[in-house]
């Protein structure tokens, strides 16, 4: 790789990822100073199989690209409480928003906000975003429809958790589904069910009675405590900060990719930091990334289908659902990517390769996905693409 020509070279560095690649040409070198970038990078041109373009740290500087941006103005909002507030006005929509303070994760609001026994994760050391579920049923889907109930909802005051979203698992428990609640009354819970694939319908011909599952409530004001320390409300952040004084470093995801490389070859990306961003290499060819770490790259309660978590978009091909990965003879190469809802790789196209990679603690909303998710045959051409080829390097 070389340095790029000095005709081309800038008296002082520029402010932003993009402003540079803009300028780059086929067999430059990017050097990224340490630092802090909240940018989506998009290449304008490719490189070449003789001269790539490049991006890298300069030195050995740790420069960090994040899909969040700062949160600031915070007033007391319930001073007994410790609730603190600051205005946001952007929300990427209810169980999606994803909120860290001086980077470490925080947790939308949730009921229960410690799981009943045995139903918590068997894995110690997880993250703090997996779920914490308690006792809920579906006593009988044609008597009640969209009724679910549980000891936990029986206490709790009416309205407590209208408008939250309804995270659970049912029946055979093969995938979990989501809901919107409505009622006023806990005892009379009722919830909005638009059934996703598989829906509330008894798998496999099963027939257990009764239906024994498990849930939680996710992203209303009223399960906001010291242990769950986030909500949003309309326009409004609160947070519950761990030192009891005015809440710093806080910041919030707005963008869901930090690198865009579609229909773009010969690109390099090596030894960079991504944090709450995905990256996108649809339709790429020959792109290389090397040596990265990337943590949250996607994060929901909610999803509709196989990996649709809105109506209307496509958010596999989005990166919404982990690194989207289409085209052909793209690599990864001893990268870390970590704490995922949905996939850490979703791949289309075909001759791709994983290789010494860290992926963990992935589909924590339990959807089908995998931590290497393969659909090489929904790829259009792909039956023409594999003569003479080799599938998948994995």
């Amino acid at each position: 790789m070389r340095i790029p020509a000095p005709a081309r070279r800038t008296a002082r560095p520029l402010r932003t990822i993009q402003a540079t690649v803009d300028r780059a040409q086929p067999g430059d070198t990017v050097l990224i100073r340490g630092g802090t970038y909240r940018e989506t990078v998009v290449f304008p041109r490719s490189g070449t199989a003789a001269a790539p373009i490049t991006l890298k740290p300069y030195k050995s500087e740790k420069p960090l690209i994040t899909g969040c941006e700062p949160v600031g103005g915070w007033t007391v909002h319930d001073a007994a409480k410790g609730i603190w507030k600051a205005p946001m006005p952007w929300t990427l929509g209810l169980g999606r928003n994803q909120v860290l303070v001086a980077g470490q994760v925080m947790i939308e609001a949730r009921h229960p906000n410690t799981p009943d026994p045995g139903l918590g994760m068997y894995v110690s050391d997880l993250s703090p975003l997996w779920p914490t579920f308690a006792e809920m049923s579906i006593p009988d889907a044609k008597t009640a429809p969209g009724r679910i109930t549980g000891k936990i909802l029986e206490d709790v005051p009416d309205d407590y958790g209208r408008a939250a979203c309804y995270y659970g698992v049912h029946y055979e428990g093969w995938r979990r589904r989501r809901a919107w609640s409505r009622a006023r009354s806990p005892a009379r819970s009722r919830w909005a069910t638009a059934r996703p694939a598989g829906g509330s319908a008894r798998a496999y011909g099963g027939g257990y009675k009764p239906e024994e599952g498990r849930g939680m409530l996710v992203g209303h004001m009223h399960a906001l405590d010291p242990t769950r320390r986030v909500a949003l409300a309309g326009q409004t952040l609160y947070l519950i900060p761990k030192s009891g004084k005015e809440p710093a470093q806080v910041e919030a995801k707005r963008r869901q990719l930090a690198f865009d490389l579609s229909g773009r070859e010969h690109i390099r990306l090596e030894g960079l930091t991504v944090r709450a961003a995905s990256l996108r290499l649809d339709g790429s060819a020959n792109c290389v990334v090397d040596g990265c770490d990337l943590a949250y790259i996607s994060h929901y309660t909610r999803h509709y289908n196989i990996a649709q978590i809105e109506n209307g978009r496509d958010t596999i091909k989005s990166g919404e659902d982990g690194i989207f990965v289409s085209g052909h003879d793209n690599a990864f190469l001893n990268c870390s990517v970590r704490i995922s809802a949905g996939a850490g790789f979703y791949l289309r196209g075909y001759h791709h390769t994983i290789h010494n990679c860290l992926i963990d603690e992935v589909s924590y909303t339990a959807h089908y996905l995998n931590a290497i998710t393969d659909a090489v045959s929904d790829f259009p051409d792909y039956e023409n693409f594999l003569v003479g080829r080799t599938r998948h390097h994995l």
